[in-house]
């Protein structure tokens, strides 16, 4: 059974390979070698990192800043399980709102979004470019004690 973990430095290369495969216009390499202001948890098992996810949080705001899970592991539940990782590990409890943008033909991605309680409230036209897409700007709203709503 996979196990989640703050990302250390030894995961870099096996995370920076899944961005690469992940996304058109992945994230440079430094971007993950360095210390970073945002929360990086991974979910492993043994020596084999499956997925990432990166959040970040200012005041009563979340934002996912990048997430994903290797191609030969999607479609198992692993990115239910780390997004929910993520957020109940990540959210002060005066976090109210948390943000993300998706692209608008990643339909797998916004399934989830969907169902951690996620909804569209706009568009950034043009966003994503290899392909130029329009990426939709996704929210959940928390009340009250962030661990009762998650």
């Amino acid at each position: 059974m996979p196990s989640i973990r703050y990302m250390q430095v030894q995961d870099k290369d096996q995370v920076y390979r899944i961005e690469c495969e992940a996304f058109s216009t992945p994230w440079p390499k430094d971007a993950f070698e360095e210390d970073s202001i945002y929360d990086r948890f991974i979910l492993f098992d043994g020596d084999t990192v499956l997925g990432y996810i990166f959040c970040h949080s200012v005041i009563d705001e979340c934002t996912i800043v990048n997430f994903a899970i290797d191609s030969a592991y999607r479609r198992q539940g692993y990115g239910s399980m780390l997004l929910d990782h993520a957020l109940k590990a990540t959210l002060p409890k005066e976090v109210k709102y948390i943000y993300l943008d998706v692209r608008a033909s990643n339909l797998a991605a916004q399934s989830i979004y969907l169902k951690f309680g996620f909804r569209t409230i706009g568009i950034r036209r043009h966003y994503y470019s290899q392909p130029d897409e329009d990426s939709l700007i996704m929210q959940k709203i928390l009340e009250g004690n962030a661990d009762e709503k998650l």
